[in-house]
């Protein structure tokens, strides 16, 4: 009732009942996380801590009230705090996998990439079968530019967890970007066989059908399946778009791709793909403009050139 009350931002009712749940069950760290979480809200840090803290103190293996507590530090920009925070609680839990991986995260954050890879590899190996831990160690080698070493975690992760929605997004995302396309496809539909409206993978799909030879009408499907998802996400309004301007729809294009351009200002391709649009609608002087933000951005982004020999027509 608590968190439904907090969703509604019925927030003195919410107080209520988790101080009620407080009182009937006070041996119980339920009401004090929840009663954190609602002070966090309000952005009562102090107090929301104690009642974390009290959590914790009740239930010290409290994954949740751990990981608050850390998100407070970080966001004050205390990464060190939050680490010796976790570090102190893995003194008391030594055994609970997920603390280890929580300070992977921070170090990683701290810029200790090192100790990061240690701790995110002693969560794996204090629980192999977790799927989590194996994705959470993948996407730190992304972020570190070790594509193999990633490809090799998801892979696990797939082994320990088929449905692994994160584990199935990852690949397909490494495999897009190294342009191993029909790998990307399997990754992205194999996601998508786990959550049919997943919008990441279907956005995704979406565009690797359009540029790389697939039914253009599957790919406005998937595309409208992700916008469904996620109404808000310029990225899906690019692929939209996209699509309408490959199917010669360019008014309903320049609808999409503006939105899309209003929120993704500094991103060349969405800007070359609005200029496209444009140029083929006849508005040559909106195209101009768009064309040429486009390689001020970056003057070698894929669909570079056909935006330079556009500018050519034009000028």
């Amino acid at each position: 009732l608590g968190s439904a009350l907090m969703l509604k931002k019925d927030l003195a009712r919410a107080h209520k009942t988790f101080d009620d749940l407080i009182q009937v069950a006070p041996h119980h760290p339920m009401g004090y996380l929840q009663k954190g979480r609602l002070l966090l809200l309000q952005r009562k840090e102090k107090e929301g801590l104690a009642q974390l803290e009290k959590a914790l103190s009740i239930e010290p293996n409290m994954v949740e009230a751990l990981a608050l507590i850390a998100g407070v530090y970080i966001q004050q920009k205390e990464t060190r705090k939050a680490i010796d925070r976790v570090e102190s609680q893995i003194k008391i839990s030594p055994k609970n996998p997920y603390y280890y991986n929580m300070l992977g995260r921070l170090y990683e954050a701290g810029r200790q990439a090192d100790k990061a890879e240690s701790y995110y590899k002693k969560a794996v190996e204090m629980n192999p079968n977790i799927s989590g831990f194996y994705v959470s160690l993948g996407r730190f080698y992304v972020r570190q530019n070790k594509a193999a070493k990633a490809i090799e975690e998801y892979t696990t992760a797939i082994q320990k967890s088929p449905n692994s929605l994160e584990a199935h997004m990852g690949l397909g995302i490494i495999y897009h970007t190294q342009k191993q396309y029909d790998k990307a496809k399997e990754a992205y539909q194999k996601a998508l066989r786990v959550n049919s409206r997943f919008a990441p993978a279907a956005n995704n799909l979406a565009y690797l059908y359009l540029e790389q030879g697939g039914n253009i009408d599957e790919a406005l499907n998937l595309a409208q399946i992700a916008k469904e998802q996620v109404p808000d996400d310029p990225n899906i309004s690019d692929t939209i778009g996209w699509i309408y301007y490959k199917k010669n729809i360019f008014t309903r294009a320049i609808a999409y791709l503006k939105e899309a351009s209003e929120k993704l200002p500094d991103n060349p391709i969405v800007r070359y793909h609005l200029g496209m649009a444009y140029y083929k609608s006849g508005d040559k002087v909106s195209a101009k403009r768009e064309l040429k933000k486009a390689l001020e951005l970056d003057s070698k982004f894929e669909g570079a050139e056909e935006a330079r020999k556009t500018l050519q027509t034009i000028s």
